[in-house]
């Protein structure tokens, strides 16, 4: 397990530091091709660093099961939970904690202005650019690897509560980097960097419960991941900025962990599932 962490965390702080290289440089001022400001170069090396996770996973199940282990690691990609709620779940809870954010948001900073529904192309666009990163770059190893190993230990709660931690503070170059994180465009400071903490250890729990209630399906989760990074309600109101944006998704925390307390008081935190075994 330590290898794991210790690969993932290697090459994804290895390539990073060539983003914040590139930052203490001024490449962020440079006349270089980019989106929102970020050269699409900058954006490349983010992208290679944050498949981390799966390459750790990978390459230590293969040291360590062979390739019959890496065969039934990436056979778990595949695996199409029959039930249609699971579906739901991943495709439609993520956006419903971000619009409790939105409602949030409303009623405690500022309006929000009109909404836009024709701006689903830009959604399907977040989605189509999310996917190769975080959701394939990082579940083979956060769910896939580390959590069945964990959960025989720690259980289904406190795995969670340990690889949120750990997921977490696997980002922390990219604090300091434009894009990657809620953190990423503001000040570092102890409050932000908690705010992050508690918005990806409740992630993590609502992962965990994914996982284990759809037969331990890496498809499912990596959809999960993909509407979490998508951000598709914000996206439908143009008049919010950036910091508006990073706002609503710290408020969203709140509904987050009361989805948490209720996963906990209906299954328990040992196994987060009523299958058995």
């Amino acid at each position: 397990m330590g290898a794991f962490f210790a690969l993932a965390y290697l090459w994804s702080w290895a390539w990073w530091s060539l983003v914040l290289l590139g930052i203490w440089l001024g490449a962020l001022h440079w006349s270089a091709p980019g989106w929102r400001g970020v050269p699409y170069w900058m954006m490349g090396i983010a992208l290679v660093g944050g498949w981390g996770p799966t390459l750790a996973a990978l390459v230590v199940t293969a040291a360590s099961e062979g390739r019959k282990g890496v065969y039934d690691l990436l056979r778990r990609c595949l695996i199409w939970q029959r039930s249609i709620g699971w579906h739901v779940a991943a495709w439609f809870l993520p956006p419903a904690i971000m619009a409790a954010g939105l409602v949030l948001f409303l009623e405690l900073v500022k309006e929000v202005g009109p909404v836009e529904p024709g701006r689903w192309r830009a959604a399907l666009l977040a989605l189509a650019i999310s996917f190769p990163a975080g959701p394939l770059g990082e579940e083979l190893g956060w769910r896939g690897f580390a959590l069945p190993r964990m959960e025989k230990a720690l259980g289904a709660l406190r795995s969670s509560l340990v690889i949120g931690a750990l997921w977490c503070f696997w980002h922390a170059p990219l604090f300091w980097a434009p894009m990657g994180t809620t953190v990423s465009g503001a000040p570092v400071t102890v409050w932000a960097v908690t705010k992050f903490l508690a918005y990806v250890m409740g992630l993590s729990v609502v992962f965990t419960w994914l996982f284990n209630g759809a037969g331990r399906s890496l498809l499912l989760v990596v959809i999960l991941h993909l509407t979490v990074n998508a951000d598709l309600v914000t996206l439908f109101f143009p008049q919010l900025t950036a910091s508006d944006v990073r706002t609503v998704r710290e408020l969203s925390t709140i509904p987050l962990w009361g989805m948490v307390l209720i996963l906990v008081a209906v299954y328990g935190p040992r196994k987060f599932s009523r299958r058995a075994g």
